[in-house]
């Protein structure tokens, strides 16, 4: 009947192995009504939409949709009633080796229409979403927040009478948010659609819904008008709607502590100085290198112990410049050995031996000669 809810949610729970993601969760949608669901992420929401549509079954209870529960239809009933249906999927799920016509004109395509009327008909839905001039483009050519609105095109293709939402602002800038909200709102006001909008983003709940269904691990904690939510008492509501992690959920300071303990330490034994705020005061303490530290306080060293320390460093000292030492001399040795060889050789060969000998020419630079390098080289017999 006309005044029956569009959909109706009713005890359902759902798990997935021994995780419960939704706990006896019951709403229901009227027609030409926008509810949005708020909630952290993981806490079942886009579970929600999915369970209406009918791609997942319930665990327990029943999600119907004009009196149908979808998963229990025969594939031909199936995709008749999705056709009353249009949904957002969160990631826009645009295929990026299809145009932007094919795109948004995929279900016709799928129920052989004309070309010509498809063309029109996709036309006329980018102009309701402000991109009619993409029509010919791919959607890697378009920023997210068009992406988003070529998803929302081809959600109303057929004009449904529902359509479901799954993050339709997730990752865009406010302006884009905005206008994404306005065609939600011409939407329900030109079309008299119904819809569920799945989000996380606190204005544009307010903005858009009629009702909001609040839900936090797998149940609702609170449903209302924007005004009724607002004035909620319940704490986790008031959390949620200022943005504040919850008393229980806040990080120990004291891990952060333990780590600024750990880098303090390393930069210390690098024999860096770091400044280290105080924890109960706005001083800064400066941490001396090691060296400092072991001669100063709980970290002086016996005067023995500092002795044969110093000894053993300036021995390793000496044994380092003999070893350098030595190794110059070897090196010097080879190259007067090489230099002494190859004279005693072109003393022996003559001025043919020194020309071939002779290092090779230098790749000239542009502008340069090449003859002042070999003008003083003597061959036995003319060139030919």
């Amino acid at each position: 009947m006309a005044d029956d809810p569009v959909i109706v949610v009713e005890n359902v729970s759902k798990s997935f192995g021994n995780r419960e993601v939704l706990k006896g969760v019951s709403f229901s949608v009227e027609r030409g009504e926008t509810v949005v669901i708020l909630g952290r992420s993981g806490t079942g929401k886009s579970v929600t939409l999915k369970l209406i549509i009918g791609l997942m079954t319930p665990s327990t209870g029943r999600a119907s949709v004009f009196g149908h529960e979808i998963h229990t239809l025969t594939k031909k009933e199936q995709l008749t009633l999705r056709r009353r249906l249009g949904y957002v999927f969160q990631g826009g799920a645009l295929f990026d080796s299809l145009s932007i016509l094919e795109n948004v004109g995929f279900p016709l395509y799928q129920s052989r229409v004309e070309d010509s009327e498809i063309e029109r008909r996709v036309r006329e839905r980018l102009s309701m979403v402000g991109l009619a001039h993409t029509i010919h483009q791919m959607p890697p050519d378009l920023s997210g927040g068009m992406q988003k609105r070529v998803s929302l095109a081809r959600a109303i293709i057929d004009l449904p009478e529902v359509v479901l939402y799954d993050e339709p602002t997730s990752g865009l800038d406010p302006l884009t948010t905005d206008v994404i909200n306005q065609i939600i709102l011409r939407l329900r006001s030109a079309l008299g659609v119904t819809s569920v909008v799945v989000t996380h983003d606190i204005k544009s709940a307010f903005t858009i819904a009629d009702r909001i269904i609040m839900l936090d691990q797998g149940r609702i904690v609170a449903q209302g008008t924007p005004q009724q939510i607002e004035s909620s008492e319940l704490p986790w509501v008031q959390h949620f709607i200022a943005g504040r992690a919850l008393e229980g959920e806040q990080i120990d300071s004291g891990a952060f502590a333990m780590a600024n303990s750990r880098f303090s330490r390393q930069a210390n034994l690098s024999g860096k100085r770091v400044a280290v705020r105080g924890e109960n005061s706005g001083e800064q303490s400066a941490i001396p290198p090691a060296d400092q530290r072991r001669a100063s306080g709980s970290h002086r060293l016996p005067q023995e112990i500092r002795n044969r320390r110093r000894d053993s460093e300036s021995d390793d000292d000496s044994r380092r410049a003999s070893t350098v030492s030595n190794d110059d001399s070897r090196r010097a040795s080879t190259l007067d050995e090489r230099r002494n060889s190859t004279e005693d050789a072109a003393a022996e060969s003559g001025p043919s031996r020194i020309s071939k000998m002779a290092p090779p020419v230098r790749r000239a630079r542009f502008g340069e000669t090449r003859s002042a390098e070999v003008e003083d080289i003597e061959l036995d017999d003319p060139p030919e």
